[in-house]
């Protein structure tokens, strides 16, 4: 483990964070629309109209909604205050999320090694290591997504996420400090409220890092390590606009729902011409609330009609 964070060359890796930022910034000028940028403007723009009861970003009815995190809020704030739209807030938060990525990237692989070109290899291959023609997905981080994704919850729970990984290991690597510990606990927390599919990644790598390193653990670091995650539950708790728990107890309808509504490259298994489903069951064995088209978010159009 590298304990010290020697400088090395680190030239190279900013100008090539660079290019990925004036990319960004490109980008975010010459706005790309998607679906998904519909539906996280769309959370702004209920955020901006009112903090305390913006109602449901997906329909024009009233209730929580996970897709109200601290990220939408703080634009939403933004918005209020500037006067800007959600839309054009939301388009300027891609290139900071993307500062932000290419932060926790460097960050979390100096914890690695002190090797000054293993930042640079990590840039590449997260960029172009999914091939030439990936899947341009929310949570597939890649530079055929950037023009699509650099605004999203997703991309900035993976930047926090490495941030979280180079703390946490810079944590475990010096002497215990509550303060580190706290914050770990917060950004932990975050995590999970931004975009709550990357907790699961997030909480194994967190495991991966504490598990080396378990043999040599004073009782102050796992005190510590306890807090922290005592303080990320009642973080997640106390959130106000959506029960996390709730949205776990739920994700198993919501999967089933969901699979209607995927392409059918996706539900044949990658093949459009393929037959093989690969999801639990066929639609007959579905709960009959998940089989109503009623039952299934709509598109964002709606969201944004209100």
């Amino acid at each position: 483990m590298n304990k010290g964070f020697p400088a090395g060359n680190a030239r190279p890796y900013w100008v090539l964070a660079a290019v990925v930022t004036v990319l960004a910034v490109a980008f975010a000028v010459r706005l790309r629309w998607s679906p998904d940028f519909g539906v996280h403007a769309a959370t702004v723009e209920r955020l901006r109209e009112s903090l305390t009861h913006p109602g449901n970003p997906l329909v024009d009815e009233d209730g929580p909604s996970p897709y109200y995190s601290p990220y939408p809020l703080l634009l939403a704030l933004i918005a209020r205050v500037t006067g800007l739209s959600a839309v054009t807030v939301l388009a300027m938060a891609g290139p900071v999320v993307i500062v932000v990525l290419l932060w926790g990237l460097r960050a979390f692989v100096r914890t690695l090694t002190d090797r000054p070109r293993a930042p640079v290899l990590a840039l590449v291959f997260v960029l172009v290591l999914w091939g030439v023609q990936p899947r341009v997905w929310s949570g597939f981080f890649s530079l055929w997504a950037l023009p699509f994704v650099t605004a999203f919850p997703s991309t900035l729970a993976l930047a926090l996420t490495l941030l979280l990984w180079a703390g946490l290991s810079r944590t475990l690597d010096a002497p215990a400090r509550w303060p580190r510990h706290l914050g770990l606990g917060l950004l932990g927390a975050l995590v999970a409220l931004v975009h709550p599919v990357t907790t699961a990644m997030a909480g194994l790598g967190a495991l991966a890092l504490v598990a080396v390193r378990a043999r040599h653990l004073p009782r102050t670091a796992w005190l510590g390590l306890a807090a922290a995650a005592g303080l990320a539950v009642a973080a997640i708790t106390a959130w106000p606009y959506y029960s996390f728990t709730g949205l776990l107890s739920a994700s198993h309808e919501l999967w089933y729902c969901c699979s209607r509504a995927r392409p059918s490259w996706w539900r044949s298994g990658g093949s459009p011409a393929g037959t093989r489903w690969v999801g639990p069951g066929p639609p007959s064995r579905w709960p009959a609330s998940s089989r109503s088209p009623s039952s299934c978010p709509v598109p964002w159009p709606a969201a944004m009609s209100r």
